[in-house]
């Protein structure tokens, strides 16, 4: 088994890479042809080698083999062939032989309808400006099947498009080259035909016209010698003839195309040729789009998601095509419409995880597990992606390209929708396209950008056309009828051209393209889009228009096999209609999975609203379903039934579908159905049913509040006891759970006597003192817990909910750190015994507070870090986002902001992903915070106002208030007066609600005080005390300090010295100052300040203390107070005429001053930054003391 997805089954052709027929595991087992290149292969070869699968994904011909995947070899089993690192194309599977082995080459009516086959190919590819270049009978397959003879071009690793006739490069194999190409002269299309017709001169006369062992030989003759053309017994002269001019050496005297060849065969050029001359894949009028997703790409700090969004036939898969074209470290997901649900999800992980730049990362403990992950079960499966998913991303960067993802299913996009914010933190690119016709679903993905793609100009038609089309298609002509009659949308350009060729109105004769301006026909579409449906549809049998109705009655897609039992035909037949529906435009050209897909959601709505009796078809379908098709998709099966009018029926299959989805925890999938079989004409006892799990799954997903409004709904008569008993203990808990905790309480602590188990009577308990602790009941909430340890059954897991909760009482009630510990380890023991990873990681995180709240500085990183890298282990990213909040507020506090700054960015990469409000709004405060000490103050504003406005509008007055005091702070420091003053009024607004003034008193004050004294007003002095004894009461030491500060500077501007000096060498205040470099060098400086200002002659003292704080600066960022301190001992130097040491620091303070008002970019913050009156001064006297 190789990548764990194909199994060989034998060899089929072999050449520098080798081809095995395989069954593919991931559709059902189908048989696929893999193309392996081995891991030795030079860099030229790697090029041709993915050149020729992008050329074969963009080519659309019935003789030319499709191409769906191309990948790496990482994994294989023992006895496999193939060696890891292999690259890899998978490719449908055609069974045949090559052409030169097909033995029915010497009947000539059989040759001329391969010969015909082959030139009509070779026009297709022409036409599209393609050559070939290795036109050889190793390259064409032949197959014969119930009397009909097909044939396949293989190997276009040497096609090139639009070729540079200015690079002579001699490509193909010496006896089928031309001379032209030998001579290294310009050339054409033309070299094509001159090897089809050494081709058939090796047919007709069993041998190569020139061969040997030295290629130099072959190219000498190629150029220069005559072909002999004996007479054949076999073939007709006029074969002959052609076989002649094709092999003229002057390109001139050639056929000017295949189509000239295909009318000497004696054919018509009739539908069955020309209807296959649809446009070739081309990539024209987007470079715009290519650009800006490619430099989103390249920006790694951009965690958005881009959604690529426009009409119908805007392009959209166009251009992610291209994308997965350009990046090579890409994974493009499309095309699934023969899987759906578990299986696609299960096949995007895989392509995900057997790709070399993630396996290859991966180490071996990390590949066994994954390997064992990929063969659990259903009911394992999604509980285990996270993580796996977690893995994956953290040791690779690759790019995700999803096409038409709101067409996915309900439960694929329920999971993608999940996995997304893990791409997004772990710095991968999502791309995605969405169907307009349909409801977008990106709608629930956070961080989104959106990219809207239009209709082509007129200028981008024309370079469209000319890209599309070589030099003798009538391109003008084809443009001016696009301009009159056709929309120009990319797509409806495309299925336009393809109507003009299937209409007739552009001809293919042996003179070549020419529009016939049939007014009968261009009148039909010239009309409503309709009309134009109307004609693809009339040149229909009743058989094809019947399986098209039969295919626009599914919502998604339905396979072949199941297709022809659903129409009681034959696998041949259907091959027959799918064949004629897409001749005529009707269905897609079928990609990796062959399922039939009508070409477009305005087609298929056309052809669906032509079904006579629609509720007898789906009532016939939904029959044939369950009798013929066991296993068939449940939605959709439950789909039929319902547009039949059987409503229970559908609703026992949808309950099938949800039993199914119970097993993945796939709830979000599950409410989706329940809510949509409420819109259904259903019994008020299935509603009833109906609403009982809708509460249960509601509960589930954490939705409480609307989990209770669904269970007052429910009539509960009908209710067994066991099942009314569990609807109240879900109430109960509920209400706990959201805003109603004494009523969920009480409930709770009613219902108890009724139940049997008793560690179920545990659990309820615990609920019960969780309730009590948050109604701040905090001594009833730890007696609560002692009482239920004492019980005999109780599970490890609530023993350590409750060892949990009694840490919290000791933290929050008692302020005990180190008994809070002790509680928090017990908890860890028995979480990390039931192997409940989350909550180990969640205790783990508690413990590194309450070691960091102790001084364990060292066991408190400790702790985070591995809670992180559980939380890491198993995809849980809101938790991870707080063990990084924590883990930048221990750095910060550290005074290591290079490294807070880092954890507070990837905190809230992760909330901003996940779309929590409240903690994107923390983590932007936290970040502004660190901006604003260490002076990048454009920064700092710009992510205060922003976590301003997500705190404010998700009303979290807790979260709110201290970034109002932070953006004050801000506005203090860099002087600007009249936005602090507007921001006092603002906060002064809010005082007047009663929970503000209650719990937001110190805050209010502070930002008052703060516009007091940068009005030049006088204050309170006592009002700052007890704001500052408040915080450190608190423990709150960084507020303390901060308004301590403030404190200490105003009475130093009020000349009150001893006051100052007082309060500078209060114990409390120097133990926390000696605990933080900065802090400390505050108040060195602020003692300095105090002996310069106090009139001391002596300024030996004030010097000691600036040099002092100089030195704890020294290896800390720059910080507001650094150029004080370089200013104050600018100053003393110069008052002791050390003028050699002043001058550098006159130097770095300027300097300095200059470079932090340099960064500031808007203007009224950086002139309000320098005409500050400290720094205004400061300047001046600088500039003074330089120029001395």
């Amino acid at each position: 088994m190789i990548n764990c997805r194909f199994e060989i089954l034998k060899q089929i052709g072999k050449g520098r890479s080798e081809v095995f027929l395989c069954k593919d595991i991931d559709f059902d087992g189908r048989e696929v042809a893999v193309k392996f290149l081995p891991p030795n292969a030079n860099e030229e070869e790697l090029k041709y080698f993915r050149d020729e699968f992008f050329t074969l994904r963009k080519l659309d011909h019935p003789n030319i083999i499709k191409a769906f995947e191309i990948g790496e070899v990482v994994i294989v089993d023992q006895d496999d062939p193939i060696q890891v690192g292999s690259n890899f194309i998978l490719l449908e599977y055609f069974e045949s032989t090559e052409l030169i082995s097909f033995g029915e080459l010497k009947e000539e009516n059989k040759l001329k309808e391969i010969l015909k086959q082959l030139c009509s190919v070779l026009y297709y590819l022409h036409q599209s400006n393609y050559i070939y270049y290795d036109l050889k009978p190793e390259n064409i397959l032949v197959s014969v099947n119930l009397n009909s003879t097909r044939l396949k071009l293989i190997d276009l690793g040497l096609a090139e498009y639009l070729p540079n006739q200015n690079e002579h490069v001699i490509k193909g194999t010496a006896q089928y080259i031309a001379p032209e190409l030998l001579k290294k002269e310009p050339h054409d299309f033309r070299v094509d035909l001159y090897s089809l017709g050494i081709i058939l001169y090796q047919i007709i006369y069993d041998q190569l016209p020139f061969d040997n062992s030295d290629e130099l030989k072959i190219y000498k003759a190629q150029v220069e010698e005559e072909f002999n053309f004996p007479e054949s017994s076999q073939f007709s002269s006029g074969l002959i003839e052609i076989v002649k001019k094709l092999l003229e050496k002057d390109p001139g005297k050639r056929y000017r195309d295949a189509l000239q060849v295909i009318s000497d065969l004696g054919f018509e050029i009739d539908a069955s040729i020309y209807h296959n001359f649809v446009p070739a894949k081309v990539f024209s009028g987007r470079q715009d789009f290519i650009n800006i997703l490619t430099a989103f790409i390249n920006d790694k700090k951009s965690s958005e998601v881009f959604s690529v969004k426009g009409f119908d036939s805007a392009g959209k898969s166009a251009l992610l095509n291209k994308m997965y074209e350009v990046i090579t470290n890409s994974i493009l997901i499309s095309n699934t419409q023969g899987i759906s649900g578990i299986n696609l999800i299960k096949h995007f992980i895989k392509r995900m995880i057997f790709n070399g730049s993630v396996f290859f990362n991966l180490n071996d403990n990390e590949k066994e597990h994954i390997l064992s992950f990929i063969t659990k079960s259903e009911k394992d499966y999604l509980d285990e992606l996270h993580s796996i998913v977690s893995i994956i991303t953290n040791r690779s960067q690759f790019v995700v390209l999803i096409d038409d993802y709101n067409l996915f299913d309900s439960l694929a996009k329920e999971v993608i929708s999940e996995l997304i914010p893990i791409f997004q933190v772990n710095g991968l690119k999502v791309i995605i396209s969405e169907a307009s016709d349909f409801d977008y679903a990106s709608d629930n993905i956070n961080n989104l950008r959106e990219v809207l793609v239009g209709s082509f100009t007129q200028r981008q038609l024309n370079d469209y056309l000319d890209l599309a089309f070589y030099d003798l298609f009538p391109r003008e002509d084809v443009s001016d009828l696009i301009l009159r009659f056709a929309d120009l949308l990319p797509g409806n350009v495309i299925d336009f051209i393809k109507d003009l060729i299937n209409l007739q109105i552009i001809v293919f004769d042996m003179d070549g393209v020419t529009i016939n301006e049939n007014l009968e026909k261009i009148s039909g579409i010239e009309g409503s889009m309709s009309g134009i449906y109307d004609l693809r549809l009339s040149n229909l049998k009743p058989d094809d228009i019947g399986s098209a109705k039969v295919i626009s009655a599914f919502e998604g897609s339905v396979e072949q096999n199941s297709l022809s039992r659903l129409l009681n035909i034959n696998r041949t037949k259907l091959d027959e209609i799918l064949s004629n529906l897409q001749i005529n435009n009707v269905i897609q050209p079928f990609g990796a999975n062959t399922v039939p897909v009508i070409a477009s959601d305005g087609l298929k709505k056309h052809i669906y609203s032509l079904i006579d009796n629609k509720v007898e078809l789906h009532a016939a379908l939904a029959e044939s379903i369950a009798t013929k098709l066991p296993g068939f998709r449940r939605n959709e099966f439950a789909r039929q039934y319902e547009l039949a009018g059987n409503f229970e029926k559908a609703y026992l299959i949808w309950n099938e579908e949800i039993d199914s989805a119970q097993k993945l925890s796939a709830y979000s999938y599950i409410k989706s159905i329940l809510l949509h079989l409420l819109e259904l004409p259903l019994t008020d006892i299935i509603k009833n049913d109906v609403n009982y799990k809708l509460a249960e799954t509601l509960y589930k997903i954490s939705d409480y509040n609307t989990a209770i409004n669904i269970i007052e709904q429910i009539e509960i008569e009908p209710l067994p006891k066991d099942k009314l008993l569990e609807l109240y203990i879900m109430k109960g808990s509920a209400m706990i759970n959201s805003s109603r905790i004494e009523e969920g309480k009480e409930l709770i602590k009613s219902l108890i006597p009724k139940v049997e188990n008793e560690n179920r009577k545990s659990k309820l308990l615990v609920e019960i003192a969780y309730a009590k602790f948050d109604l701040n009941l905090f001594e009833e909430a730890a007696e609560m817990c002692n009482e239920i340890l004492e019980r005999e059954q109780v599970t490890d897991e609530d023993k350590g909910r409750l060892y949990n909760l009694l840490g919290m009482y000791y933290h929050f009630s008692k302020n005990d750190s180190r008994s809070s510990l002790i509680q928090f380890e017990k908890a860890f023991s028995y979480f990390e015994k039931e192997g409940l990873l989350s909550k180990v990681a969640s205790v783990e995180l508690n413990i590194g507070i309450m070691n960091n709240i102790i001084g364990n500085k060292d066991l408190a990183e400790a702790s985070w870090k591995k809670a992180l890298n559980i939380n890491r282990s198993i995809g849980n990213l809101a938790q991870e986002g707080l063990l990084l909040l924590n883990n930048g507020v221990h750095y910060f506090e550290n005074i290591n902001f290079v490294v807070a700054i880092d954890y507070y960015k990837r905190a809230h990469n992760i909330f901003l992903s996940l779309g929590h409000k409240v903690n994107e709004g923390l983590a932007l405060s936290n970040l502004g915070e660190v901006y604003f000490i260490t002076c990048e103050y454009q920064n700092s504003f710009e992510v205060l106002e922003e976590a301003k406005i997500i705190l404010g509008e998700s009303d979290n007055l807790e979260e709110f208030i201290p970034v109002l005091v932070l953006l004050a702070h801000f506005h203090f420091t860099i002087g600007n007066i009249k936005d602090l003053t507007n921001l006092n009024n603002e906060t002064l607004k809010l005082s007047k609600y009663t929970e503000v003034k209650k719990n937001y008193k110190s805050e209010i004050m502070l930002l008052n005080n703060l516009s007091l004294i940068a009005t030049g007003k006088e204050i309170q002095i006592e009002d700052l005390k007890i704001i500052r004894d408040e915080y450190l009461g608190k423990e709150d030491l960084k507020n303390y300090v901060t308004v301590n500060l403030i404190l200490l500077n105003y009475l130093l501007k009020s000349k009150k010295f001893s006051e100052a000096t007082n309060e500078l060498n209060k114990l409390r205040f120097v133990e926390v100052c000696e605990a933080n470099n900065i802090y400390n060098a505050s108040r060195e400086y602020l003692l300095g300040k105090v002996s310069s200002l106090n009139g001391h002659n002596d300024s030996s003292s004030s010097i000691e203390h600036y040099e002092k704080a100089y030195e704890l600066l020294s290896d800390e960022s720059i910080v507001e107070l650094t150029w004080k301190v370089l200013f104050a001992l600018a100053e003393s130097y110069t008052k002791r005429g050390n003028f050699n040491k002043a001058k550098n620091f006159i130097i770095y303070t300027r300097d300095l001053i200059y470079l932090i008002a340099e960064n500031i970019e808007t203007t009224h913050f950086k002139t309000a930054y320098l005409q500050k009156e400290e720094r205004r001064e400061a300047i001046e006297i600088l500039e003074k003391l330089h120029n001395v």
